[in-house]
Parts: structure tokens; C-alpha cells; sequence
């Protein structure tokens, strides 16, 4: 695979120092620049590297000064830009994306099995065979005190998200859980997710 990356650099502030005279002409005013090196991946900046580089020039007569202690001292004040650690950054967005998203499902999971619809499809898994199984249900219908489910008419040796082209609901294959017996199997992992037809 062919990566482009490497090290680039950015001015990163610019500014006129009003109170600085110039070495040469002694006119106040010094156009300041400071620049730093950052390492990129695919040009996105993943990190900044080295040392910041403050460049001065009079504003006046244009010559370039050097004033080390300056120099040091607006190093030290100017902070690398946020956006050089974009791919840390990004990472940790897609991380805390992930995490939130599944907390959603969980909880709209969660929600579905508490208060079930006929139509509802729950994927459930098995660890008591090795590797694990997983199957669906489908509520075929509700009462007040049970749900009805027709089981999947196969079981898949890994996951799988929806029920695959062949996979049928066998309506003589039925099984009656309580709404506890359900909230009890997805509160132990059993139940995964519950796809509704509203999805």
C-alpha cells in the first residue's frame, strides 16, 4: 500500500511587536514569524516535531534581526496549533463515536425488548456452544403477559446482522417467553439487538 507521509512546515502565528527597535535602523516594529514542523499522513497532520522557529524582520527597513532572547521567549509563548494532532484527534472522536453509539443500541435494544411488537426481529446469541451461535426470533405476537416468537430456520456459526437470504421464520417452530424471561436474556448479553420495522 502506498502512504504519503513525511514532515512539512506551517507558520503557526504572525504578529507586530510594536515595543521591539530594530538592530539596524532602531525604528520600533518587528514583524514576527513563528513556524514549526509537524510529521503528516496523507498530508492530514498527525504530530508537530522539533523546535518553533521564530523569524524576525523590521517593519520599517526590512532587514532580517536576529534578538536570541526574543526569539526564545515567543517560542516558548506560542503553542503548537490543536489541528497538527488532527489524526490523534480523529481518532479519539471515532472511539468516543463508537462507544456512544453502542450505548444507544444498547439502550434502544433494551427499550424494545421492555415494550415488544409483533414483527420484531431479536438476534440472539448462544455461548454455550463453542464458537458461539446466533440466531433470530420473530414476535409473532403480543399479550399481556407473554411473547410469542418464531424461531429463524438457521443458525449461523458467526455473527451476522440480519437474517441471510434463505433464512426463513418457521411458523410451526414457536417459542413463548415473558417479557422478564426477555429483559432477563438482554440484560445478560443473550438478546443482542431487536430490529423493528420502523428501522
Amino acid at each position: 500500500m502506498f502512504l504519503i507521509y513525511g514532515k512539512r512546515t506551517a507558520n503557526i502565528k504572525s504578529i507586530t511587536d510594536y515595543q521591539e527597535a530594530c538592530t539596524d535602523c532602531k525604528s520600533f516594529g518587528l514583524d514576527i514569524t513563528i513556524s514549526q514542523e509537524y510529521f503528516h499522513l496523507y498530508y492530514i497532520p498527525f504530530a508537530p516535531v522539533g523546535n518553533k522557529v521564530v523569524y524576525m524582520r523590521c517593519c520599517h527597513c526590512g532587514n532580517p534581526n536576529r534578538i536570541f532572547a526574543l526569539e526564545k521567549n515567543y517560542a516558548a509563548q506560542t503553542r503548537s496549533p490543536f489541528y497538527y494532532y488532527s489524526i490523534p484527534l480523529l481518532i479519539v472522536a471515532g472511539i468516543l463515536f463508537i462507544v456512544f453509539a453502542n450505548q444507544m443500541s444498547r439502550r434502544q435494544t433494551a427499550e424494545r425488548v421492555a415494550h415488544p411488537q409483533t414483527g420484531d426481529v431479536y438476534r440472539l446469541r448462544d455461548d454455550n456452544s463453542q464458537p458461539a451461535q446466533y440466531y433470530f426470533l420473530k414476535v409473532v405476537a403480543v399479550t399481556p403477559t407473554a411473547v410469542l416468537t418464531s424461531h429463524g430456520s438457521k443458525i449461523y456459526s458467526g455473527f451476522v446482522s440480519d437474517p441471510l437470504p434463505g433464512d426463513y421464520f418457521v411458523p410451526a417452530d414457536t417459542i413463548r417467553y415473558t417479557i422478564p424471561e426477555l429483559v432477563k436474556m438482554q440484560q445478560e448479553g443473550m438478546i443482542s439487538s431487536v430490529n423493528r420495522a420502523t428501522d
